[in-house]
């Protein structure tokens, strides 16, 4: 359905460690017209016949409406409407209501699958947070960047620098976070004391 994807996405980034709060699912909706293919012969010219929820690829084709529903259990994060006809109000709030009593059942499916994001993933990047003086950050970039460039080379971990000092370092490992951290710190020459550091696996770093 075409909203699987929903789902999937969810399931992945929490495999792969993403830090997110919970479990997001999507629920597709359709109606299908007396216009449409499979529509009931006794129906009104231009009746809506029938509102069909996780719809077919055929049905997707012949569908007046494609109403798509998504949303975590603490509510619902995004709603898309495809109107290919006139549509009632009526048909349109009735399709919203079939969606989301389907939701929960969705996300029981994903939940069942993996109950929450994976702490032990190695694909989980590892960063810090720290701050160095405004007036060593040309120490630390180097001409054109060549300094940094090296650093980066060297510890393989990726590092920016904002104007008021505060660096984030972030690489595919502890090791590489740590390599780069001492050595932005040794190029300012504060040695091990950076200012608000602190480091994290969950892919995030709070500056202290």
């Amino acid at each position: 359905a075409l909203m699987a994807s929903v789902g999937a996405a969810t399931l992945a980034m929490m495999d792969a460690g993403v830090p997110m709060a919970r479990h997001a699912a999507g629920v597709t909706v359709v109606t299908i017209s007396t216009e449409g293919a499979g529509a009931p012969s006794d129906a009104s010219e231009g009746e809506v016949a029938a509102i069909i929820v996780d719809p077919s690829a055929l049905e997707e084709r012949h569908a007046g409406m494609i109403l798509m529903l998504a949303g975590t259990r603490s509510g619902i994060t995004g709603v898309n409407a495809d109107l290919r006809e006139p549509i009632p109000l009526s048909t349109i709030r009735e399709g919203l209501v079939r969606a989301g009593d389907l939701l929960p059942e969705a996300l029981s499916e994903l939940e069942g699958v993996l109950e929450g994001r994976r702490l032990d993933s190695p694909h989980v990047p590892v960063s810090a947070t720290f701050t160095i003086g405004v007036d060593q950050k040309s120490r630390v970039i180097g001409a054109r960047g060549a300094n940094v460039m090296k650093l980066e080379q060297v510890s393989g971990a990726r590092i920016s620098i904002d104007n008021d000092g505060k660096v984030f370092v972030t690489g595919k490992n502890n090791e590489a976070v740590e390599t780069a951290k001492a050595m932005v710190l040794a190029a300012a020459g504060m040695g091990a004391s950076g200012t608000g550091m602190e480091a994290t696996s969950a892919g995030l770093g709070v500056d202290g």
